[in-house]
């Protein structure tokens, strides 16, 4: 992304922050202008400020930015903050929180500086939405529709007529692999391939091409949820070789949304 002008304007969720020198921040935001990036607010830890509750964590906001061009990969500076929405519900419940910090943490691991991608921008504000009026034993559901749906917009739209090693059309059963990829057909599956029940392939299909907001209509079977989980987790482990850390919450827990 090439910057011009010194002042710009955007909007965006604040998905990380850290403490920086004597009563700042930086924070890490994904702005629909910019995609990604790293924006510092100065003062906005000391008591009085007016920045303080403006610059929280997963607070949907308008900037008015600065940057002086001076030095490379220099963050932006916050000049003027608007907030367009707190989700005061998603802050004030624990298990809300720990899904918002399950739907931001590809975004920051995996997701570059300033490559704008307005898709993944609605998906993210999409789903905090979602998230905030959300029954609580149905958050599961928004969580795994969101992963497949931000793998889906970052390239990794899954064909689930196709192996994805030999190419062959596939025909009955379907494995997802750490080391193989997802989907395979049984002549590609390996000893540690997990095989997906029916119900599990059909949801990831529908959920590539559905609004998040209908997670809020999905119900299924203990076993079919257990099977989706452990299916995503090994797609992402074999994508990016990486396991989806902060999920562990909402993957260790006993579901009780059909209850």
């Amino acid at each position: 992304m090439i910057l011009k002008s010194r002042y710009y304007k955007a909007e965006g969720i604040i998905i990380k922050s850290i403490k920086f020198g004597e009563g700042h921040k930086i924070l890490t935001a994904y702005t629909k202008e910019f995609g990604r990036i790293e924006v510092t607010a100065f003062g906005s830890q000391k008591p009085k400020s007016k920045l303080a509750n403006k610059t929280q964590l997963f607070n949907y906001v308008r900037f008015l930015l600065y940057h002086s061009h001076t030095k490379e990969n220099e963050p932006f500076a916050v000049k003027e903050i608007e907030v367009l929405n707190y989700f005061d519900k998603i802050k004030e419940d624990y298990s809300r929180y720990i899904a918002a910090s399950c739907i931001v943490e590809p975004v920051v691991k995996l997701i570059g500086r300033e490559q704008q991608d307005v898709g993944i921008f609605k998906l993210i504000l999409k789903s905090f939405y979602v998230l905030d009026v959300i029954e609580e034993r149905k958050i599961i559901y928004l969580l795994i529709m969101y992963l497949v749906k931000l793998l889906s917009s970052m390239g990794y739209r899954f064909n689930l007529d196709l192996c994805a090693v030999c190419n062959s059309y596939l025909e009955g059963e379907i494995y997802a692999d750490s080391f193989r990829g997802f989907p395979l057909c049984g002549r590609c599956k390996t000893a540690n391939s997990l095989k997906l029940s029916n119900g599990a392939a059909k949801f990831i299909s529908w959920a590539q091409n559905e609004e998040v907001f209908k997670s809020s209509k999905v119900t299924m079977e203990l076993e079919t949820l257990s099977n989706i989980k452990t299916a995503l987790q090994k797609v992402y482990e074999f994508i990016f070789n990486k396991s989806l850390d902060g999920w562990k919450y909402f993957y260790n827990l006993e579901t009780t949304a059909n209850r």
